[in-house]
């Protein structure tokens, strides 16, 4: 599988990259959600996962963003914040 992790806490997308890719996955890492958009689209991504926290976007309004764009795949949210939506 190919997954897009986009996360603003390097040490964190290395952490998560690091194990999927141990796993067996092919992990791209982006640190901002125009980065994470280009890598999405770049090729065919199986799931993204992201942080609902981002620099340059909210993590919800980049959910909106790939659905608006036809991503059909998963998207699985992170956060280190303690409260849900």
């Amino acid at each position: 599988m190919r997954i897009v992790v986009i996360d603003p806490d390097l040490a964190s997308a290395r952490l998560v990259g690091f194990i999927l890719g141990e796993a067996g996955h092919t992990v791209v890492q982006a640190t901002t959600a125009a980065a994470g958009l280009h890598a999405v689209f770049e090729r065919e991504t199986d799931a993204v996962l992201l942080e609902a926290e981002l620099p340059d976007l909210d993590g919800w309004e980049l959910c909106k963003e790939l659905r608006g764009r036809r991503y059909t795949g998963p998207l699985i949210f992170v956060s280190e914040q303690g409260s849900t939506r």
